[in-house]
């Protein structure tokens, strides 16, 4: 079976945009600290095709608000399999007590094909967040996309409020400026930090073009289609390890994809320790 281009612009979305914040991101290293990630996703398409993939990143924490990290990942969905490599980096500046500003970037890149049409994959991302207020803080960040023939720019700016050491929710709206990718999407996102076990909740919709990122439809860029997303999770700490199981559903235009990830978090070495 062929993946459509509807099919493979809600891949796209919600690979990129609507889910999870990255590791190096959405995680506190200490110093001297390395932790080795591991995920693996399967996913189910409407016309009964589907696939899966899967990927390592190792982040490594130079001081206690400063981390870097490299990482892989494979992944293959009907007639679609592409290959990256990335590069990414963390840093924190300011107090506990006082403001603090947050800088982020992130490198990926490679190639795969559709249907035996071969690509090539770039994307640069680069972020910024600020504390506006104790509980209150602002991110913007600016993807500059340039997959086979589809490209430009995608800043999106976000909220995140902490009602309490326990909840926190974020709000987030992506806009396209120049180039051919046609997307415009608002999101939300609910976490829960229980003493045993963290909870995650959120939503996403607009509207999507083909080919917005990861992966290159090989079509002719169409109209921006609309877009439905909803996705819950639940993480579990271990003694040596963090586990995060995630379910994604995405109606794109008709067409609906349901994935399943998981990832593990292991810590490797920490500061006075050897491996």
């Amino acid at each position: 079976m062929k993946l459509s281009a509807a099919v493979l612009a809600g891949v796209i979305l919600v690979l990129a945009l609507a889910m999870t914040a990255h590791p190096a991101r959405a995680q506190g290293s200490p110093a001297g600290d390395d932790r080795l990630i591991l995920g693996a996703n399967g996913s189910t398409l409407t016309g009964g095709s589907g696939g899966g993939g899967g990927g390592v990143t190792w982040l490594h924490g130079f001081s206690a608000g400063t981390l870097a990290g490299v990482g892989a990942e494979h992944q293959a969905i009907a007639d679609a399999h592409w290959t990256l490599g990335s590069v990414l980096g963390a840093v924190t500046l300011g107090t506990e007590s006082g403001p603090r500003t947050s800088f982020s970037g992130e490198f990926h890149g490679g190639s795969g094909d559709i249907a035996g049409k071969r690509f090539n994959y770039s994307l640069v991302l680069l972020g910024v967040s600020r504390t506006l207020t104790k509980d209150l803080s602002v991110q913007l960040e600016e993807r500059q996309i340039d997959i086979d023939t589809s490209h430009g720019s995608l800043p999106k700016l976000g909220f995140t409020y902490v009602w309490n050491r326990r909840l926190q929710a974020s709000l987030a709206y992506a806009y396209t400026v120049g180039g051919n990718l046609g997307t415009e999407l608002v999101s939300t996102r609910v976490d829960y930090f229980g003493a045993r076990a963290g909870f995650l909740a959120g939503g996403a919709a607009g509207h999507g073009a083909p080919a917005v990122v990861n992966l290159q439809t090989g079509t002719i860029v169409q109209p921006a289609l609309s877009l439905k997303q909803v996705f819950v999770g639940v993480s579990k700490p271990f003694s040596r390890a963090n586990l995060q199981l995630v379910l994604d559903y995405l109606d794109l235009a008709g067409n609906k994809r349901t994935t399943v990830t998981l990832t593990c978090t292991l810590p490797l070495r920490e500061r006075g320790t050897s491996k």
